[in-house]
């Protein structure tokens, strides 16, 4: 008896012990894998549309951070994956709760696979592809398949873009917070299913004549094009004459989706586009893209499994979605629907591959992760080898 109530004694306190820990700093992640056999480096810059007012800051012009991706030929400075994760982690805690807090604490200490000043690789010019991340989200969010491009030869520019992403620390020290879920729906949901509903103040003012905030966010690809033709001329830049902005390509998932098929049809730059897990606008649904255009969707059945397990997904989204993307792929010149199956939402992002407490939680899909990132990085490279090829090509 006394020796029973000793091991219960001792589990019990190192059980709170090991809450403690976990309380003060947070749950055990992972970094993400380099990619293998190559190198990645990293540089950050920042485009500035004068034309636009910034919505959710202190109304000056909108300015959009954004970090290159680009084929390194040796390591350079190691980097942190998101070194300014203070006000994103504090921003999620604040919506999501207490356990977002606890999942996400350590993601400002996890290692990038990146480096900083890197060199980049010599000779023909890389194609470009732009990523745009999902509402909520982070700028680094799709960093398993970002790299994975890199790796085919490309070059990854990927937007840190104001009321997207959950937080911002902005150059100059401020911090600007994005759209939560409900905003977001309201302010983006008009785009792909038009209600008739006036949108909340202030947005309706600062975005009039538009009717959602989705053509707010496609114009940012613009002035983010514009800076790397500027890189790209500028010999002091370790980029200078490495990037071939005549093959550009946009993707996104989520939100990101939603921007970028928005801006494929309005940004004439912009050669090939790829949608992963979300609706499409309905002036892109009923007129259709020129470019090459891949939807990457699931099965319903599949998203209604995702609602069982974790909630969201009502019928009415999953039917929009379907709808959008049969409309937009039937009435564009190059463009195809592929359906993946046993994914979740949340399994185009990094987020289970750093945190296995959102699989533990049935936020990932029966697939695995490690399975449904590969899927996804095959589909991708298959993709944007066809429609722009890679550099010397």
């Amino acid at each position: 008896m006394h020796r029973g109530l000793v091991a219960l004694l001792g589990l019990t306190l190192f059980l709170a012990l090991g809450a403690g820990v976990v309380a003060l700093f947070g749950l055990p992640m992972r970094a993400l894998p380099a990619t293998v056999g190559s190198w990645v480096g990293a540089v950050d810059d920042l485009a500035t549309d004068p034309k636009r007012s910034e919505i959710f800051g202190s109304g000056g012009p909108r300015v959009v951070p954004f970090q290159i991706l680009y084929p390194a030929s040796g390591p350079g400075d190691p980097a942190r994956y998101v070194p300014d994760a203070q006000p994103l982690v504090t921003a999620l805690a604040s919506r999501q709760g207490s356990m977002a807090r606890l999942a996400l604490m350590q993601l400002g200490g996890l290692a990038a696979p990146w480096f900083k000043n890197s060199p980049p690789v010599q000779g023909e010019p890389f194609p470009v592809i732009l990523y745009l991340p999902g509402v909520t989200g982070y700028m680094q969010m799709g960093s398993f398949q970002t790299t994975a491009l890199v790796g085919q030869g490309y070059v990854v520019v990927t937007l840190n873009q104001p009321g997207v992403v959950a937080a911002l620390l902005l150059p100059g020290g401020s911090t600007i917070e994005g759209l939560s879920r409900d905003q977001a729906y309201r302010l983006i949901a008009p785009s792909y299913e038009p209600s008739g509903t006036p949108l909340p103040a202030p947005f309706a003012t600062a975005l009039a004549p538009q009717t959602s905030i989705v053509p707010y966010f496609a114009a940012d690809i613009g002035p983010v094009l514009d800076r790397l033709s500027m890189i790209n001329t500028d010999p002091a830049h370790p980029l200078h004459g490495l990037l071939d902005l005549t093959r550009v390509g946009v993707m996104g998932m989520s939100l990101g989706a939603i921007n970028a098929a928005q801006a494929c049809a309005t940004e004439a730059r912009i050669d090939a586009c790829l949608m992963m897990d979300a609706p499409v606008p309905l002036t892109v649904a009923t007129t259709g893209l020129r470019q090459q255009a891949l939807w990457i969707s699931r099965p319903a059945a599949d998203q209604r499994a995702e609602r069982a397990a974790s909630g969201g997904w009502p019928e009415a989204e999953i039917a929009a979605q379907a709808r959008s993307i049969d409309q937009a792929v039937s009435h564009s010149d190059h463009a195809e629907l592929l359906l993946v199956h046993g994914f979740f939402h949340v399994d185009f992002t990094d987020l289970p591959a750093i945190q296995p407490v959102f699989a533990w939680a049935g936020q990932s899909g029966p697939l695995g992760i490690a399975q449904a990132h590969l899927r996804i990085n095959d589909l991708t490279a298959a993709f944007f080898a066809k429609a722009l090829g890679k550099a010397g090509q």
